[in-house]
């Protein structure tokens, strides 16, 4: 497992906006084709876990983008 998990950060390190933009593409239709053969019975609790974990991953992502953007030393600028 290990390996698997060197090898994805390294072609993760070479990748540029493009091909992160491919990956997700790619993750997009896979959950479109997972999500169109659930059958209707399931879609209501997967709905509520997708939206979930959206929310999560959003929050911290934006989190992390708010925290390069902001000075280093909030505290020394603010003197």
């Amino acid at each position: 497992m290990k390996k698997l998990l060197d090898w994805a950060n390294g072609c993760i390190r070479r990748w540029d906006w493009k091909d992160v933009a491919l990956l997700k593409f790619c993750m997009l239709a896979l959950g479109v084709l997972a999500g169109l053969a659930m059958p209707h019975r399931g879609r209501r609790l997967a709905k509520q876990i997708c939206a979930e974990v959206f929310l999560m991953a959003w929050a911290t992502l934006m989190v992390d983008c708010f925290r390069m953007t902001l000075p280093k030393n909030s505290a020394d600028s603010a003197e």
